[in-house]
């Protein structure tokens, strides 16, 4: 397994599937600021290490995304886990 992650075809396969799923929690949290009245964005400052920021836009340059997607897209993820992990939960109780 460990070889195929080493691959010219893995790496732009994994590069298209991350922009995919980036672009998708995107546009999710955009229409759910909208659903919730109209919320705007907001802007958050967080400090961190030199050598964190230095990996960070390393990151997102190799994924072609700005540091700023890159960032939320790594917040977003777990929220949306629990989202729908809730969600889950709540159908199983109905059922």
């Amino acid at each position: 397994m460990l070889s195929i992650r080493k691959t010219t075809t893995f790496s732009q396969i994994y590069s298209v599937l991350n922009t995919i799923l980036t672009t998708y929690i995107l546009s999710y949290i955009l229409s759910f600021a909208s659903m919730k009245g109209g919320d705007r964005l907001k802007q958050v400052i967080v400090r961190v290490p030199d050598s964190l920021h230095r990996e960070l836009k390393e990151e997102a340059k190799k994924e072609g995304v700005s540091l700023n997607q890159l960032c939320l897209t790594k917040l977003a993820r777990p929220l949306d886990w629990y989202r729908q992990k809730s969600m889950e939960n709540m159908k199983g109780k109905e059922d």
